[in-house]
């Protein structure tokens, strides 16, 4: 299937991942950890988190905009990032901070390579072989404009915040779905196809958002029917033994790399 040529897309943001990086005299450098080697170096955030043509939309979209999934579906979510982070520094988020946030965490959560990898499985068995392709590039506008960004206005927005100093690790597949009933945790392997989750009470997406902060989507279903629950954020201090039990969940999710504020972070 002929591509339209493009340069590499950095599926995690960069400005993103500025909150664990620091700042030298030309770039920000963060703390990496690869899985395969199980190796911890320095890399700027720059050189993390990419690849070639992710995002480029086949031949057969007849557009002249190879950014246009880029641009559309996810930029707006990065551009508003500075916005949300300056919320989460205060422990407390606007209306339209809280609605940026959910925006982000869920789009990112379908916008990595281990989300690619995992639910091609899926889209094979809704299509035959010579239209998988076809159909997994429609999945970012499905998913970006009618699926999971229907989740944005209803769902219950909860954020974890750490105050001492201990810190969230994040990785290259930072937003992961989840089935949670008291201590029993199942990852959510591919969501193409599972219309159901949204009427779970159990179903919970989770993405660290800086070092301190951790984001717990939720599904409302009329159990509260408070607006306020609805369109502002749940700040909620967390117990360092359920830090390390996040970061086991974060670091599950992980695709290839862990990244960390500090490098003893990496336990």
């Amino acid at each position: 299937m002929t591509k339209v040529t493009h340069k590499e897309n950095h599926f995690v943001p960069k400005t993103f991942l500025k909150s664990w990086a620091t700042k030298n005299d030309k770039a920000f450098l963060i703390y990496t950890l690869n899985l395969k080697d199980n190796f911890a170096r320095k890399q700027t955030t720059s050189n993390v988190a990419k690849k070639k043509n992710l995002y480029t939309l086949p031949i057969e979209f007849k557009t002249n905009e190879p950014k246009i999934v880029e641009h559309r579906i996810f930029k707006i979510w990065e551009d508003r990032w500075p916005s949300v982070l300056e919320g989460l520094k205060k422990n407390k988020q606007s209306k339209d901070q809280t609605r940026d946030l959910k925006g982000f965490v869920i789009t990112q959560s379908f916008r990595t390579p281990k989300f690619e990898k995992e639910n091609m499985a899926k889209i094979k068995l809704l299509a035959d072989k010579e239209t998988a392709e076809l159909s997994f590039k429609y999945h970012y506008a499905l998913l970006g404009i009618k699926g999971l960004t229907d989740y944005i206005k209803d769902c219950i927005c909860e954020v974890l915040f750490i105050s001492d100093i201990e810190n969230f690790i994040c990785t290259d597949n930072p937003s992961t779905h989840w089935l949670i009933t008291n201590n029993d945790f199942t990852y959510i392997n591919g969501i193409t196809g599972r219309f159901d989750l949204f009427r779970n009470p159990n179903y919970k997406i989770i993405c660290p958002v800086t070092p301190k902060h951790l984001v717990i989507l939720s599904p409302n279903l009329g159990i509260e029917t408070s607006e306020h629950l609805k369109e502002f954020c749940i700040f909620n201090k967390i117990e360092k033994v359920n830090i390390q039990l996040f970061n086991k969940l974060i670091e599950y999710g992980a695709d290839k790399l862990l990244f960390a504020k500090n490098i003893y972070d990496f336990k």
